[in-house]
């Protein structure tokens, strides 16, 4: 199951030469879409306090 995008990608490259404009910006777009939702699925267990170590700044 995680390989599904890597081989649709190596498919569309293999049956086109050029993606489309389109394929690529919705690349893009799911790209920038998991990194945003990785970031906030991190964030979460901070903002609710439940995290099992000690956070210290250096000085």
């Amino acid at each position: 199951m995680k390989y599904t995008s890597s081989l649709q990608l190596v498919y569309i490259l293999a049956v086109q030469r050029r993606p489309s404009k389109t394929f690529v910006d919705s690349l893009a777009l799911f790209g920038a879409g998991a990194m945003l939702g990785d970031a906030f699925l991190h964030q979460l267990p901070h903002a609710f306090g439940i995290i099992k170590h000690k956070v210290r700044v250096l000085k």
